[in-house]
């Protein structure tokens, strides 16, 4: 009987688990809906100036006026760029935030829309494409 009782148990979390991957699996598909055109470059940068840049600074280097006084600093975008991070990864953080750390989300400050739009101009700060 304690037997089957395991088996089940091992049954259900191998289910949970994949359903969990099953879940996580198209987020890390999502792409940039918004192709990098002028105009989507042009909001993306008044929305970087008018949000990001005091802590992250003009050029994404993490020397924004509010930087000195933030534990950690806040990122240098070029580096994580530089990384190669995917588009969900990237959207994720602008728009919930980063745990511990002063980086807060902003899905409940820009539209869908305006957050890539940040993402497309952000990416201006490596040179090549991703």
């Amino acid at each position: 009987m304690a037997i089957r009782r395991v088996g089940a148990a091992a049954l259900v979390l191998a289910a949970a688990l994949w359903v969990a991957t099953r879940a996580a699996a198209p987020a890390q598909e999502l792409r940039n809906p918004i192709p990098p055109s002028s105009d989507s470059l042009a909001r993306g940068r008044a929305l970087y100036a008018e949000h990001c840049a005091i802590c992250h600074g003009v050029t994404g280097r993490g020397d924004g006026p509010l930087a000195r006084t933030m534990v950690p600093r806040p990122a240098d975008l070029r580096v994580h760029l530089a990384e190669g991070h995917s588009d969900a990864e990237l959207f994720d953080w602008v728009s919930n935030g980063i745990p511990d750390t002063g980086m807060g989300g902003f899905a409940d400050v820009l539209s869908e829309e305006d957050r890539w739009h940040v993402i497309n101009y952000i990416l201006t700060f490596v040179a090549g494409d991703r």
